[in-house]
């Protein structure tokens, strides 16, 4: 028997949050992948998977989680300039 829950968006990012905080990076990846193919609009998400890859200095892809970000919220200034000057590094 499997049983499957859907559990809210939010608190699926929260707990990704919280796994990231404990060191478990491919958990936190997993879950926020999970949010993000059902909704790929979910501009939370992306943000916080941008961070997860942050973390782990994989600048490609926060690269990409960012500017996802900007796509659904063009506009966030502050992580416009931010991503500017991280692009530069």
């Amino acid at each position: 028997i499997t049983m499957e829950f859907d559990v809210p968006a939010a608190d699926a990012i929260v707990h990704a949050k919280q796994l990231a905080k404990d060191g478990q990076t491919n958990e936190a990846i997993s879950a926020l992948r999970d949010v993000i193919k059902k909704n790929p609009s979910d501009d939370s998400a992306w943000r916080e998977l941008g961070n997860v890859y942050y973390q782990i200095n994989r600048k490609d892809y926060a690269i990409f989680c960012f500017e996802k970000v900007l796509k659904l919220k063009p506009e966030d200034k502050t992580l416009s300039d931010w991503l500017e000057r991280y692009k530069g590094q």
